[in-house]
């Protein structure tokens, strides 16, 4: 980044709630570079009180946003990569990306770094901005940024929600450039490419040809299977493709980006062909094939996979130069730092990267899971340290990129369940490192509690400190995903940890007691709610609380073929050898839904 050091201001953007600026985008601009002039003028308007006016071709000082002429320094411009710059050349002032999107995170840039707006979690009540009396371009001005990684997102996965068009917002506004959840119409603007993948390398469809060809499924344990395929009979290559192009043809938008992978399964095929050769050549090999001929359809089409579960290994076959792999970290141990050499999930994990890293292929990416650590039982994540030391390590390796998977929602229940509020400031850490991997947690978590809780912010510091520590200071403990939080919350909520937790949140409370303070009181009564979720579990692991899995049946009288299988319940914190078996149902006729329970071995 070059920045051009001024000493005096050149002519105030606004003052005392009137500006002479305008807003200029040109008539042809791109969906995000007119979004970008929409956004500026908005977020003046907040802060200032002025009215910024959007035009073309008006005289007199004015905000151009556009994208920069190819001068040289942005290469070939790789379809990822991104580029900001921020210049002021007397009365125009320039803010510019080196495509359409970046335009857009040019203007955000702005915003965040000069004006210091933040939209810290999706929504009205999630985004701030700073009222000012006045702002003055330094003279001089000329900024320039290039993050280091080019991919910069999240994989929206789980159910569906209303709100998923208000967090594609929230990720934009922070500079993520992936998402994996495709680009409805209304959503050009946000500048994501678009991306269609998941689990798809199957025959999931096809019944009937595993009847005529059950060769064409994956041999497991003798026996052919329609859970995966045989990764050894070219004869299946088309039908996939085919079933893939008619996929494409059904997207609203052009497809950008097409990711394959197995299904999800682990049954893999062992046939005497399929066994002769690794795992990962096997599916690298035909997983190019695969491309190969769904891109005589879709010649541009650019192609993304994942080194996942056990084909993880560097294959012994060519890979593509323009082909994206996801090195998938679900094994890693989510308390430990990487380079811990006493956690030997992190040993084990990092070496097989380590193998990737050092290979002749320079498109890997990180994919993480460190939203998807507990499947049950789900509580509020303080891994601020896991995320620096994940995004600082990624950076040092000099991948392509990160994401993270995280769950839109659940399908019912408040909302503090929902992983977008449940994870809302991780989230924020996450986005807010992966555009300035330089950046420290604390410099971050200074930034936002101030912001979001105001004169509460060193106590908010406290407390997010206190539950950090809690969490990435147990030793002997390993993490990785998909666990009960159960299992965690003796070791995190340790007497010690409470009573801190406590002290921060009386503070907080005094630092909030004086008027106007409402909004900053609200944000802290949330963060007492997500941290209740601790209080409520760990109460539940040591209490007489007796926690059951139910399964919603659609008809009571299906009990008997549907209920759960028999659970080992939890009393008093130990496991107990009585059985139940349990469901809630949906209602039938005019009855209500119930709770329908049988009880064995217990008097």
């Amino acid at each position: 980044m070059v920045c051009s050091v001024v000493l005096a201001a050149v002519l105030p953007l606004f003052e005392g709630g009137k500006t002479a600026w305008t807003i200029e985008t040109d008539g042809n601009a791109a969906p995000p570079v007119k979004y970008a002039a929409e956004e500026l003028a908005n977020a003046l308007g907040r802060v200032s009180g002025a009215t910024f006016a959007v035009t073309n071709g008006v005289a007199g000082p004015k905000i151009v946003i556009g994208v920069m002429p190819d001068d040289g320094r942005a290469g070939a411009r790789p379809v990822l990569n991104d580029a900001v710059e921020l210049k002021l050349e007397g009365d125009i002032f320039r803010i510019l990306g080196n495509r359409p999107r970046a335009a857009l995170y040019a203007t955000y840039w702005f915003l965040q770094k000069e004006l210091g707006v933040r939209w810290l979690w999706p929504g009205e009540d999630g985004a701030f901005y700073p009222k000012r009396d006045s702002y003055a371009f330094p003279e001089g001005l000329n900024l320039r940024y290039q993050p280091q990684f080019q991919i910069r997102g999240l994989h929206l996965c789980g159910s569906k929600r209303l709100e998923e068009f208000a967090f594609k917002e929230w990720m934009a506004r922070n500079m993520m450039n992936w998402q994996t959840r495709g680009v409805n119409p209304g959503e050009e603007k946000f500048g994501f490419p678009n991306c269609m993948g998941g689990h798809n390398l199957n025959l999931n469809k096809h019944d009937k040809l595993f009847a005529e060809h059950p060769e064409y499924f994956a041999e497991v344990k003798g026996e052919r299977t329609m859970k995966n395929i045989c990764l050894c009979r070219d004869e299946i290559v088309p039908i996939i493709a085919g079933d893939l192009c008619r996929r494409i043809a059904k997207q609203p938008n052009k497809l950008d980006y097409l990711g394959v992978s197995l299904n999800d399964n682990g049954a893999y095929c062992q046939c005497t062909n399929c066994a002769a050769i690794d795992l990962s050549t096997r599916f690298f090999t035909f997983a190019q094939k695969v491309m190969g001929e769904v891109r005589k359809t879709y010649p541009d089409l650019r192609f993304e996979t994942i080194a996942y579960q056990w084909y993880r290994d560097i294959p012994k076959c060519k890979l593509a130069d323009d082909l994206l792999v996801w090195f998938c970290t679900h094994w890693r141990c989510n308390i430990h730092q990487i380079d811990d050499k006493s956690c030997p999930d992190n040993v084990k994990e990092f070496q097989v990267m380590d193998s990737w890293d050092k290979s002749d292929f320079p498109r890997v990416a990180e994919y993480g899971y460190h939203f998807d650590i507990f499947a049950r039982n789900r509580v509020m994540l303080p891994i601020y340290s896991v995320f620096e030391d994940a995004v600082h390590d990624a950076a040092r390796r000099r991948h392509l990129g990160m994401h993270t998977e995280i769950g839109l929602s659940r399908k019912g229940g408040p909302d503090i369940t929902c992983c977008d509020v449940q994870q809302r400031v991780a989230l924020h850490e996450f986005a807010s490192l992966l555009w300035n991997p330089s950046r420290t947690m604390d410099d971050w978590l200074e930034d936002f509690c101030r912001t979001a809780y105001g004169p509460a912010a060193e106590a908010m510091v406290r407390y997010f400190k206190t539950m950090d520590r809690a969490w990435s200071g147990r030793k002997g403990t390993h993490t990785s995903i998909l666990c009960d939080g159960i299992n965690s919350v003796v070791s995190v909520m340790t007497d010690e940890t409470r009573l801190a937790v406590a002290e921060a949140f009386k503070a907080a409370d005094a630092a909030l007691a004086g008027d106007g303070n409402e909004r900053f009181r609200k944000n802290v009564f949330r963060e007492k709610q997500l941290y209740g979720q601790w209080e409520d579990l760990l109460a539940l692991r040591t209490g007489n609380e007796v926690a059951l899995s139910l399964p919603k049946l659609a008809d009571a009288r299906t009990f008997p073929a549907e209920a759960a299988k028999a659970q080992t319940l939890m009393l008093d914190g130990q496991p107990t050898p009585v059985k139940v078996r349990c469901a809630w149902t949906g209602g039938f006729g005019e009855t209500a839904g119930a709770l329908v329970v049988e009880f064995s071995g217990v008097d």
